[in-house]
């Protein structure tokens, strides 16, 4: 496997989509994520503060995994500053997409799980809360039928 930092960016549109309104239909303002049954962090439209560190965490996570991954040589991966920086005065324009978003978290998780704290930490908590975020705000998801009970002629589930 070979790993990098995302750039600061690919954190942010975590961050903005765990944010945005679009991604929260069925469960409610915010998004909470667990480890072990316990809640691990929770963030709230307009957060920024909260939002920083939580970019900050993401970022933190996956330099952990790159340095684990080149561990003979692990600075020649980093980016040139080591902070991430805030959230002020950088909302993106657009909705939120949730295939985007999907695919974002499996890049993002891809990048930083080489390192044995990946399991356990945060930022995988976070990514599996937005993950369940992202799938129930995909087009028809609200509409599929939660139980299976019959299948008709035209293999549609009824």
């Amino acid at each position: 496997m070979s790993a990098f930092v995302v750039s600061r960016d690919h954190i942010w549109y975590l961050v903005h989509s765990a944010m945005d309104p679009h991604l929260m239909t069925c469960q409610g303002a915010g998004i909470r994520w667990y480890r072990d049954g316990k809640e691990r962090g929770r963030l709230l439209a307009g957060q920024y503060d909260i939002a920083a560190a939580l970019g900050q965490m993401l970022w933190d996570e996956n330099m952990a995994s790159v340095r684990y991954r080149y561990s003979d040589d692990p600075e020649s991966m980093m980016p040139d500053e080591t902070s991430y920086g805030d959230h002020e005065g950088r909302p993106f324009g657009a909705e939120v997409d949730p295939v985007q978003t999907l695919k974002a978290i499996r890049c993002y998780e891809y990048q930083s799980c080489e390192h044995p704290g990946w399991d356990q930490s945060d930022a995988k908590a976070f990514c599996e809360s937005l993950t369940l975020r992202a799938i129930a705000a995909l087009p028809g998801y609200e509409d599929a039928a939660w139980s299976i009970h019959s299948i008709d002629s035209h293999g549609r589930a009824a």
